[in-house]
């Protein structure tokens, strides 16, 4: 149902999985990983027509339990529902971009629920196919299948949450047509959060692009511009533009705030900002739920 979204093969830099292009590595193995599982998932094909080569795939039992082969069944029916359903939904409410990719999430009805139904539908449909043929070689194509569709969700996590090839072909194209210098307000640079390296390698191959095809750059902070200078240089001009500490009103007394905490009643407090592992949000949840209880007012 997909397969007949028009998609502009000129416009292909754009799509999320454009960031495993630019590394040859990367996208090796990615071509190697959905080869190897389009191979497996064809097994019980081949089987079917070829019955002796279920001794080639390392059995791990000669006949599966009736169990087993009525689970089987229910993840085959229910993965090719679910994965239906939610092609069904996006064709129904979701646009497309040019180059293949939906313009914004979708978050109602099996969206709603999950959110990425396709791949849970197709994983149930894999564990089906393992449970039909429990074999050392299906267990393996299984194991590809998991880890191909986890790398193949962050990068579109990533593009949802940057949308930064979005921004890197919109500067390539205003140069063409203008002179007008093209100045990016940067407040935080994701590839260098305090994550997985290989994570944080992906998120660099979508903001480096980005912060290079731009002519200046307003920082936030003297942090933020260390850490963008690291990445692509010093080469263009830059400013550090604080945000205005006034602009809530002055910061009550230390005073203040430590008779409000011990006020009658619950602890109030606000966080206002991005929650991200580098704002330690979670370790102070963590720290002031492990207060004891005579602690509290």
């Amino acid at each position: 149902m997909l397969f007949r979204v028009r998609k502009d093969r000129g416009l292909s830099s754009q799509h999320p999985a454009s960031a495993a292009t630019r590394s040859r590595f990367i996208m090796t193995l990615l071509i190697i990983a959905t080869l190897a599982v389009t191979i497996f998932s064809l097994i019980p094909l081949i089987t079917i027509i070829h019955p002796p080569i279920v001794n080639l795939i390392v059995p791990f039992m000669a006949n599966p339990s009736e169990m087993m082969k009525n689970i089987c069944l229910l993840f085959l029916v229910a993965g090719n529902v679910l994965t239906f359903a939610a092609v069904a939904a996006l064709r129904s409410h979701v646009s497309f971009h040019h180059f293949g990719e939906t313009t914004q999430l979708h978050t109602s009805g099996i969206y709603g629920q999950l959110r990425n139904p396709i791949t849970v539908g197709l994983t149930l449909i894999y564990a089906g196919f393992f449970l039909a043929l429990p074999s050392a070689a299906m267990l393996i194509g299984f194991l590809i299948f998991l880890l191909n569709s986890s790398y193949r969700i962050k990068m579109e996590e990533i593009y949802y949450e940057l949308n930064h090839p979005s921004f890197f072909r919109l500067n390539l194209r205003l140069r063409k047509i203008s002179n007008i210098p093209i100045v990016a307000i940067v407040h935080q640079v994701l590839c260098r959060q305090p994550r997985s390296g290989l994570l944080n390698r992906l998120y660099e191959t979508i903001e480096r692009p980005d912060l290079n095809s731009v002519d200046g750059l307003i920082f936030n902070s003297n942090t933020t511009r260390q850490t963008v200078e690291q990445l692509i240089g010093n080469r263009r001009p830059s400013i550090v533009a604080f945000p205005a500490g006034d602009r809530l009103g002055y910061m009550a007394s230390t005073d203040l705030i430590e008779s409000r905490t011990r006020a009658p009643g619950p602890l109030k407090l606000i966080f206002v900002g991005n929650v991200l592992p580098n704002k330690w949000l979670m370790p102070l949840i963590r720290d002031l739920a492990q207060l004891p209880c005579e602690t509290w007012p």
